[in-house]
């Protein structure tokens, strides 16, 4: 793929301005973490301490993994306060604005993608959701990366794009349960191509590959 320089600039120039937005403004204060939060950072400093999200009680938390394991490494390296563990939302709220781009420009094209990716940066509840230690900033980033990986294999129908997409189905369901929108719109979408009689979608190999994956991720529900 061919990266134009102008475009290149202006997401760059975006993904720091949203970086910055975020930042701004930040409570630096301790001991104002919602009840939510506070159990994520314990399990986040439970991996510090063992390697697994478990809880002062003992208790294995396994909700919003991708966002506790993004979160240990930003404990130890900043210490335990309440802005470090709120950071790795701040970073996947900035790093949104490329990955709504690029799904932008694949469906709509280059212009239309910056508007939607400077729609990120200043988007109220965007915002607020990226400053917070929860799962809702990092699931919408891996459920937006997958969904144009999904596009890019299932509708441009390139092969390597569907095992990329299946690898992206499995973090996004590690990040929150919802992901399990993807694969059902995906189910649609190709249903409606077979009765069109279009398989043009089947990539031999890495769409089984694929299909593997994505059926280890629900069973990651069971």
């Amino acid at each position: 793929m061919i990266v134009r320089p102008l475009p290149f600039v202006a997401v760059l120039l975006l993904t720091a301005l949203a970086l910055a937005v975020r930042l701004n403004g930040l409570d630096r204060r301790d001991g104002d973490l919602s009840t939510d939060e506070a159990r994520l950072a314990l399990a986040a400093k439970g991996v510090l301490a063992t390697g697994l999200p478990i809880l002062p009680s003992d208790r294995r938390y396994t909700r919003g993994l991708v966002t506790i394991y993004a979160t240990a490494p930003s404990l130890a390296l900043f210490g335990v306060h309440d802005w470090s563990a709120r950071l790795p939302g701040i970073v996947a709220g900035a790093l949104l604005a490329p990955a709504v781009f690029l799904l932008a420009r694949a469906m709509a094209g280059t212009v239309p993608a910056l508007f939607a990716a400077a729609f990120v940066v200043v988007s109220a509840p965007l915002v607020a959701w990226s400053r917070q230690a929860w799962p809702p900033t990092t699931f919408l980033l891996w459920f937006t990366l997958t969904a144009y990986a999904g596009y890019r294999g299932f509708v441009q129908d390139e092969g390597r794009w569907q095992v990329l997409a299946a690898l992206g189905f499995l973090l996004t369901m590690l990040a929150y349960e919802l992901a399990t929108i993807l694969p059902a719109g995906l189910g649609l979408y190709l249903l409606g191509r077979m009765v069109r009689r279009d398989f043009g979608w089947w990539q031999g190999r890495r769409t089984v590959v694929a299909a593997v994956i994505a059926v280890l991720a629900v069973g990651l529900l069971a």
